[in-house]
């Protein structure tokens, strides 16, 4: 029996990289005999509950004895290589197959590394020569090739369909005759927050006597960058926090005409049948009219920066266009029906755990020579000397340290060389806090 172990390490019980790895183990095990999933992570009742009836194993990923899984195949997303390293080092045929799911994802990896070893590129080398990556799409994909001169295939992974159970929309051709009405599903993090806010710039010059609300079905820590009053009274927000189900599902019968979305929070959407577009997205403030229908995207990409829309090709329309179909024309059904198609045919869950026994059967990265490495095995050798100190503390806290420890850079004179010290006090202080909470 194969074994394909799905790792993260997350408090975070649910999001969209966490839902693409159950469901796919899901999948995998109930349609494919010879295989046994194993999702390992924080472990989490509610999760454990919503796919309790589908085979998977569930371990905790601070508990879970790893010697099981000397000839297993690890799936992990890509900065999560020096997690997963600390917790395998002693193992020597496991394999490993990474995902680049998000175009600064390599970003978040190097953040875990010291900055002399921050511009080394053996990890990459190492990924390209054993073929044990796969990129969510064009946009993952594109980043990557940029960053080194290493030879990357286009192995893909596209996001899936949540469910088999579409929900359809009845009568999703109607509209309100006096009321445009738009939604964004979806966290509001800092990565995404300002394709909100773009939006409703752009909604701010429509030309229109009809009342426009903006319906935000989703939360996050950056929800304060949508500043209400720059778009009151034209704008009408409601804001419905995180909604799940049958209820998410009848409040966009209910209240949405267009949904601006990305990765499956687009899926989600387009299957029911709701024209949806894809934004640009930014980590900082920007201006641009350029939105594309779900059905006109290439590459499998759900989400791009400006230049890599650019680069894709994929065909956008402005606003005005979109408000034009929905409100002028009358298309808000077939749009929606083209959308749901497209979806349908493309981001099946079938062709989701078909390509990801391909990319896992490919790799040829084991986890001896992963931890042998030079940047695994100097982080390793790091962090071994942080758990003397720190008595046993866990991987992430060593990530926390690093991160601050980083800063040194930008620090001068006495405090540069004082800098270690006083983060390392602040980070045994943090931890202490932290278990006095727990």
């Amino acid at each position: 029996m194969k074994k394909i172990v799905f790792f993260l390490q997350t408090m975070k019980p649910i999001g969209g990289s966490q839902i693409l790895f159950l469901d796919l183990a899901a999948y995998i095990s109930q349609h494919y005999s010879d295989y046994e999933t194993y999702y390992i992570n924080y472990r989490h009742p509610i999760v454990e509950e919503m796919y309790k009836d589908f085979g998977i194993h569930f371990l905790d990923v601070e508990e879970c004895d790893y010697s099981q899984f000397e000839d297993a195949t690890f799936f992990i997303a890509v900065n999560y290589v020096l997690y997963l390293s600390a917790k395998i080092k002693d193992l020597k045929n496991a394999k490993i197959c990474t995902y680049f799911y998000h175009p600064h994802v390599y970003d978040w990896l190097k953040s875990q590394m010291l900055f002399c070893d921050q511009k080394k590129q053996d990890l990459l080398k190492l990924l390209a020569e054993t073929d044990s990556y796969c990129f969510m799409d064009d946009s993952n994909y594109l980043p990557v090739c940029k960053l080194c001169s290493y030879t990357f295939n286009k192995n893909y992974l596209p996001v899936t369909l949540h469910s088999h159970d579409i929900c359809k929309l009845h009568d999703f051709d109607f509209v309100k005759k006096d009321t445009m009405s738009f939604g964004w599903l979806g966290r509001l993090d800092r990565d995404k927050v300002y394709s909100i806010v773009n939006f409703a710039d752009n909604l701010m010059d429509v030309v229109t006597d009809k009342k426009i609300e903006f319906h935000i079905l989703g939360d996050g820590n950056s929800r304060s960058f949508i500043k209400i009053a720059k778009y009151s009274p034209k704008i009408k927000f409601i804001f419905t926090s995180y909604m799940y189900g049958e209820e998410r599902d009848n409040y966009i019968r209910e209240h949405i005409d267009v949904m601006m979305a990305m990765g499956i929070s687009a899926i989600d959407s387009a299957v029911m049948g709701v024209p949806t577009v894809v934004p640009i997205v930014s980590p900082t403030p920007f201006k641009d009219d350029k939105f594309v229908y779900i059905y006109d995207v290439v590459g499998y990409s759900l989400g791009w920066d400006a230049k890599d829309l650019k680069e894709l090709g994929c065909s956008y329309h402005r606003l005005n266009e979109i408000i034009d179909d929905i409100y002028e024309k009358g298309l808000k059904k077939e749009i929606g029906e083209k959308c749901s198609t497209f979806v349908e045919d493309t981001f099946s869950l079938k062709n989701g755990a078909e390509m990801l026994l391909e990319n896992v059967e490919r790799t040829k990265l084991t986890s001896e020579a992963l931890t042998k490495s030079k940047t695994v095995k100097n982080t390793l050798k790091r962090y071994g000397f942080y758990k003397k100190i720190r008595k046993n503390r866990d991987f992430p806290m060593y990530h926390l340290f690093i991160a601050r420890l980083n800063r040194i850079q930008n620090q001068k004179g006495l405090k540069k060389l004082l800098y270690p010290f006083i983060e390392l006090k602040r980070t045994v202080n943090y931890t202490k806090e932290q278990e006095q909470m727990k």
